[in-house]
C-alpha cells in the first residue's frame, strides 16, 4: 500500500488549526482518555446487557405502561387541563 499525500488548501490548514491544537494540549474538555472511554462503554454494556426486550408504546403517546413503573407513584402527564 503506498499513501499519497494530496496538498491541502490554506483554508482546510486553518479550519484545522483550533482543532489540532487543543488535540496537541490534550484540552479535557474536547478530548478524553482511551481508560474513560472504555469504562463509559462498560457502564452502557451493563444497562443494555439487562435491559431486557424493548417494551413498544402507542405513536403519540407518553410512552409504555412498562416506563410508568419506573418512576416512584407513576409518570406526571404535562398536559394542560382542557
Amino acid at each position: 500500500m503506498e499513501a499519497v499525500r494530496q496538498p491541502r488548501g490554506d483554508d482546510e490548514v486553518q479550519a484545522n488549526r483550533p482543532l489540532l491544537c487543543e488535540a496537541m494540549e490534550a484540552n479535557p474538555t474536547l478530548f478524553v482518555r482511551e481508560n474513560t472511554v472504555e469504562a463509559q462503554g462498560l457502564a452502557f454494556e451493563q444497562v443494555l446487557d439487562d435491559s431486557g426486550p424493548p417494551h413498544l408504546s402507542r405513536r403519540s403517546s407518553w410512552g409504555s405502561a412498562e416506563a410508568d413503573r419506573l418512576i416512584p407513584g407513576g409518570w406526571h402527564n404535562p398536559q394542560p387541563n382542557r
